[in-house]
């Protein structure tokens, strides 16, 4: 599995600037799109349904460079429901954190 740079995570965002006098807007990237990449990182398979844990979250998102308090605050964030697991539905609501104009500060 290859780690995503935020380069990559931001363009699965969709950004688009406008160079006009509106601030920075952000396109979300489609559901099926979403779920191609949560399918690319998600092991878990719990009646039928694919998770992932927060390592394999983290991972995809830091590649091995990571330390434990990293994989702590973006899980953290990440999985809502404070199971150890990500559902795709925790995965979709962070990939909409990450495409909020502030995520960029």
């Amino acid at each position: 599995m290859k780690a995503l740079t935020l380069e990559q995570i931001l363009n699965l965002c969709g950004m688009v600037a406008y160079c006009q006098e509106s601030p920075m807007q952000i396109k979300r990237a489609s559901t099926d799109k979403l779920r191609e990449i949560f399918a690319r990182y998600a092991t878990q398979q719990i009646n039928g349904e694919l998770f992932m844990t927060s390592e394999e979250f983290v991972r995809g998102f830091l590649g091995q460079s990571y330390n434990e308090e990293s994989v702590k605050l973006l899980a953290g964030i990440a999985d809502t429901s404070k199971d150890g697991l990500i559902s795709f539905a925790e995965f979709q609501a962070f990939e909409g954190l990450l495409c909020t104009p502030d995520a960029l500060y």
